[in-house]
Formats: C-alpha cells, structure tokens, sequence
C-alpha cells in the first residue's frame, strides 16, 4: 500500500508546491492558475463551467474542457507522483460538478492564514500568540504572477484586508496584556498607508498615551478626523471620540480596559423558542430544525448569517419557501429575493425585490442607499421586530448585491435579522467567496444539502401521489437519484405513472434534460464512452473499456480522463 507523500502548498507572495518536503515545479502558467483558482474555493468544489470560464476570462477556446482536464492531470502526477495509475486521486479530486483540493487546512499557508485570523481566542496572550503565527505566514501579495487575473482580484483584496484585521487584533491583544510598545511597533507606519482605517488610529493613539505621548496620541486623532472630514465628509465612529475624550480627561481607565468595550456583559435574554404553525416537511426536517435554533439566537443576540448549498435540483429553492412560511407563521417579517440568471438585469436586483417584499417603493439605484432603506425597514416595525431575509442564487449575485450583504452585517449587527444565503458552491465566483470569509464574524452556519435520505425519499415521493413506498420502490429511487429531490420527484411521477417497470427503463423529461445540458459540454472522447457504457450497462468496468481503447477511444490515460469528466460532470457514478 502506498503511503501519500505529504504536501504543502505556499501562495502567499510567490507560488511554491512541496510534495515530501521537496520543492516540486509546476512549469505551466495556467496549471498554476488551476491549483490556485481552486484553493480560492477554500476546499469547496468549483464546476468546470466556472473554472473554465476563470481561466480563460469569460472567452475559452472550443476545446478549453479538453484543455481542462489536460491540465487536471498534469497537476495530479506532480501532487500524487506516486499515485497507481487507477488510483482515485485523493488531493485534487473528481467531484460532480467539478473538482475541488482536499488537503489538511494547516498544509495551505492562506487557509492556515485565515484559520488563525479568524480563530476567536479570548485569552489574549493566546489571541497574541496565534495572530503572530498568522501574521508570520504573510510573506508578501498571494498568488504572484496570477494576483491581477481577474478571478484572484477580490480575493487577494479580502487577504490584504484580513491582514490588517490580523495587525489591529493582534495590537489590541498587546494592550490587553501591557505590551504598548509592543502594540505601537506592530502599528507603525501602517495608519499612514490606510489613512481610512479608524482602528489602526485608535490602536496606535491609545499606544502612544500609554506610553506617556499624549501630543502625539491627540495629533494621531485629529489627523485621523481630518482625513474623513475633507475626502468623506463624516465624523469619527463613537469609539475614537470617546478615545479622545477619555485622553483629554485624563482617564485612567485607559490604563486598564479598551475604551468601548464594557467590564461585565449584561445577563443573556432567556432562550425564546420559534414556534411552528405547520408540521416540519420529513425531506428536510433537520435543515429547518437547525435553522429554528439559529432564529432562536437572532431573537436573543441579534443578526446571523446562514450559509445553504445545494447543486442544481438539491432543493435550495424549497427549503427557502418552507424556512419563509415556517418564521413568518411565528410572527417573523419574511422576504425573499432572488439573484437573476439573464444578463442586463438592473444592479441588486434581489435586494430589490427583498425591498418590495418589505413594503417600500423607492427608486434608489445606489448600493448604498438600498442597504439604509433595508436597514431601515428592518427597525421601524416594533410590533414585528424579528426580520428573516432570504437571498436566493447568490452564485449569480453581482458587486452591487454582495456589497449590500456586507454593509447589512455591518449596520443591523444588533438587530433581530437572520439572513440566510443560498447558492451552489460549485458555481461560486471568487467576490461570493471573498464575502463568505468577510462575513466570518456574522456568520452562524453553513448547511450543504445533501442528497435524501431513506424518510426524505418517501416523503417527496409522497407529495407527487406515489402511495405507499415500498422497499423496492425505494430502492429503485435510491439508486437512481441518489437522493437528488429533483430527480427523485420526477422519477416517482414516472413510478406513479407507469410503474417500477417504466422507471427503469425510462428517465423522466425534467431529469433527462438537466443530463442532456449535461452531456452537450462533454468532449467528444467522453461522450464515446458513455455510448459504450450505456451499451455495456452499469457492471462495466474500467478493464473492459481498456479493452476497447485501440479501436474505440485511444489510450488508457485517455479512457481515464474521459471517466474523470463524466464523473465530475454528473452524469457517471463510479
């Protein structure tokens, strides 16, 4: 049995992949692009139609699939070299509808990066000591060469900005212990690089009145007010004038506790479960089981963000319908808007519609200025105080919608509002993911539904009249859908119909047009051996295609590759 060589990817500053502890080169420019495209999505599964459209920025040549997996398997024999040649590769791997890196979070330096970045440690001479390995990780712009492709742009904007988060905790941290020249180094020069970030200027001025600088403490913050007066034409945030007030006074609270934050929390509001008014739908009764006791938390602490994926048919749209009805029927505003698919459509469209839902009609067109009308809409109402927004599609979303999402989080931060986010994963753009790790703080959840399970099954096959489900029926919908609701509601429809009989032999239209899309993006050498497949049927083999290889299809690297794709496509289960 071979043992897997360990790997460690670097792409912060210049790229560098280490298989075994030794520097291995990956010659191609867009195999780079792959392997760094691919830890973007952060371990999560990224379509070939998004990859492909990434790679080749929105213009591939007719062949780019081919190209694609050209590129895959390159990559896999550098990162697996001793990997058998049937072997399942087991870091950058084959999942429908794409491919994804499966490494151990600690062996990518920017997911150790973020990972220690966002950990929440209290105790601050920990949070000191975990931010500095954070921080230690940073050796320059990730990605290198590939930092301005138009795919890496917002995330190496997101890295750059939780770097400098990384520098502002990491500096309080020192506060909390004592350490002020130790903060104030951590914090030198940096105020003067980003002359828009306040707490850089409150960190670096409560450093420098501990350290006995109270000119220089006081002149950072006028500077500070100066800068937002003339480029913004606002005020400092209520923290750094009340750091400039308590500087004045003379404060000697100062020396102890962080001016803003307070000596003991207040009690936490007893728990206040959501009430249902329906019974919970048996297909997805553990989703919306978990979604109740996220409600339950917004009602006591205030806003949370819940992250849903599904593929295409998995059911998203329907548990947005059910949580919808579920909070609304407990006494919840609900609204619901969702991310076009067709070109042209106006900016922010969903939060458009979220707007309508909410009862206001505006013309606002400014990101902006739709985000203080939500804003606005969800504190007005005390009589209904609890808001759930659903934003549905959000793979689709553009700028506009994501730069909402995060200034939402921002300004009802304290109020009773879950949002609730539903896209594919497989299709998510770099801006969707880079907002996702933005809004790590605000965050409750991130549900992936999965295919049905046994009680799911029947119920849906229920709900289309397919009464009562037995064992074999059962079966059949199983192994034929993988638990996918979609497929699973259009194959009972067809048992229901026809029979056990008919579903084996036939697939329904909806199924058989979402394959047949499928199928269309397939190269040709692919679409060759799912003929020969569907000829073999489903006992066929990997030798019995090799076989055929010299007449049929060609070599055995190619019969493999054309599998990898059917796989990754969706249409062939191994």
């Amino acid at each position: 049995m071979t043992t897997q060589m360990p790997v460690e990817l670097r792409l912060s500053g210049s790229m560098a992949v280490a298989v075994g502890g030794q520097t291995v080169l990956i010659k191609s420019r867009r195999e780079r692009a792959v392997l760094a495209r691919l830890v973007v999505a952060g371990g999560h599964v990224v379509s070939t139609d998004r990859l492909i459209d990434d790679l080749w920025d929105g213009e591939p040549p007719p062949k780019a699939l081919a190209g694609l997996q050209v590129h895959i398997s390159n990559l896999r024999r550098v990162l697996e070299p001793d990997r058998a040649p049937r072997a399942p590769a087991r870091i950058l791997v084959s999942d429908p509808p794409g491919y994804a890196v499966r490494l151990p979070r600690e062996c990518v330096d920017l997911w150790r990066f973020e990972d220690l970045v966002t950990a929440g440690d209290t105790d601050p001479s920990r949070r000191y000591a975990q931010l500095g390995e954070a921080l230690g990780l940073w050796d320059g712009t990730p990605f290198g060469p590939h930092a301005d492709d138009g795919w890496a742009r917002a995330e190496v904007a997101r890295l750059a900005d939780l770097r400098l988060t990384a520098v502002e905790s990491r500096a309080a941290a020192a506060l909390d212990l004592g350490r002020d020249a130790d903060a104030l180094t951590v914090l030198t020069g940096l105020y003067e690089e980003h002359p828009d970030r306040e707490e850089l200027f409150r960190l670096t001025a409560l450093a420098q009145y501990r350290l006995g600088r109270q000119a220089d403490a006081l002149q950072t913050l006028r500077r500070l007010r100066s800068y937002l007066a003339d480029e913004l034409g606002v005020d400092p945030s209520p923290p750094v004038v009340e750091l400039e007030t308590a500087i004045l006074h003379h404060d000697s609270r100062l020396f102890g506790r962080r001016p803003g934050v307070p000596a003991s929390a207040a009690a936490p509001a007893p728990a206040i479960r959501v009430p249902t008014t329906a019974e919970t739908p048996k297909a997805r009764r553990a989703e919306l089981e978990t979604i109740d006791r996220h409600a339950d938390a917004v009602m006591r602490t205030g806003l949370r963000i819940v992250w849903v994926t599904a593929e295409a048919g998995g059911g998203k749209s329907t548990i947005a319908q059910h949580i919808s009805s579920r909070l609304a029927g407990a006494g919840w505003t609900a609204a619901a808007g969702c991310c076009p698919e067709v070109d042209g459509a106006p900016a922010a469209w969903a939060w458009r519609e979220i707007l309508t839902q909410l009862g206001e009609n505006s013309d606002a067109e400014e990101p902006f200025q739709i985000a203080r009308l939500i804003e606005r809409c969800c504190t007005s109402h005390p009589d209904k105080p609890w808001t759930v927004l659903l934003l549905d599609d959000a793979h689709r979303a553009d700028s506009a919608t994501l730069q909402i999402l995060r200034q939402l989080a921002t300004w009802l931060a304290n109020v009773p509002v879950l949002i609730v986010v539903l896209y594919r994963a497989s299709e998510a753009g770099p801006e969707l993911l880079a907002s996702g790790a933005a809004l790590v703080a605000a965050t409750a959840d991130h549900l992936a539904l999965t295919g049905l399970d046994d009680d799911g099954i029947r119920a849906v096959a229920a709900e289309v009249g397919l009464r009562p489900v037995d064992d074999d029926t059962l079966a059949l919908l199983r192994s034929r859908t993988d638990g996918n609701p979609l497929f699973v509601r259009e194959l009972a429809r067809l048992v229901a119909s026809q029979g056990r009989g008919g579903a084996r032999s036939g697939v329904p239209r909806g199924v058989r047009e979402v394959l047949s899309r499928r199928i269309e993006q397939l190269p040709a050498t692919t679409v060759s051996v799912l003929e020969i497949l569907a000829v073999c049927g489903r006992s066929a083999d990997t030798d019995t295609l090799v076989t055929l290889r010299e007449s049929v299809i060609g070599s055995e690297t190619e019969i493999l590759d054309a599998l990898d794709s059917a796989v990754v496509a969706g249409v062939l289960r191994v």
